[in-house]
């Protein structure tokens, strides 16, 4: 995971569940797209960003608490590309 303020365009994140799941990410209040970790994204641009990661278990049941993470990116300028 990136440092709450960072310089850098990109951020990889790791996670694994206590049960058998699959896992569900969203970046930036976007829709859920099925995930593995390590999950890494690239051309980020400037401002604040919020990763979240949801367990998903055989019976399709999701966590009802997402593991989330905010942080900033100042000096990169815009985003670059597709940021799933």
């Amino acid at each position: 995971m990136p440092p709450a303020e960072s310089t850098g365009a990109g951020a990889t994140f790791t996670f694994a569940g206590s049960e058998a799941a699959t896992f569900t990410c969203r970046l930036d209040g976007g829709g859920p797209a099925p995930c593995t970790s390590p999950k890494t994204y690239a051309g980020l641009g400037d401002g604040g960003h919020t990763f979240s990661v949801q367990a998903v278990d055989r019976a399709g049941n999701g966590d009802p608490t997402p593991a989330t993470y905010s942080w900033r990116i100042s000096g990169v300028g815009p985003p670059v590309g597709d940021l799933r």
